[in-house]
This record gives C-alpha cells, sequence and structure tokens, in this order.
C-alpha cells in the first residue's frame, strides 16, 4: 500500500509556478501568473485510488497570460 500526501502534491503545486511564473523584466510588459495556494493537503490516497484539487490562477502582470496543456 503506497500513500501520497500533501509533499508530493506540492511538488506539483511548486513546479506549476516556477513554470507559469518564470518571466523576467526587461521593461516590456510580462504575464505574471500567482497560484491561490501553494501547499493542499489532500489527505491520504491510496494507490489506485485518485485525488485532484483545482488551483486558482491569475495573471498579475501586464500582457496576457497563456496557459497551454502539457502532456503528462
Amino acid at each position: 500500500m503506497r500513500k501520497y500526501g500533501c509533499m508530493s502534491f506540492s511538488w506539483v503545486v511548486a513546479m506549476c509556478a516556477l513554470i507559469l511564473g518564470a518571466c523576467y523584466s526587461d521593461g516590456h510588459a510580462q504575464p505574471r501568473a500567482k497560484v491561490d495556494k501553494v501547499t493542499v493537503d489532500i489527505g491520504t490516497v491510496l494507490e489506485g485510488q485518485d485525488a485532484s484539487h483545482g488551483f486558482l490562477i491569475t495573471n498579475e502582470g501586464d500582457a496576457p497570460l497563456v496557459i497551454k496543456p502539457r502532456p503528462c
């Protein structure tokens, strides 16, 4: 029996924040993604079970934020 907790889920959220928020300021308009929560405790999820959580991502920059799906 394998348990998945907030540690692996936190890693996913942190990676999303890094990917979406990785922009630099060079004087031009840039999007800036902000995720509503950086960690979520989803409790214990046993192997074979599904878990999901929604995140609110807002653009606090001054250019359009484009989020494209990527295959797993």
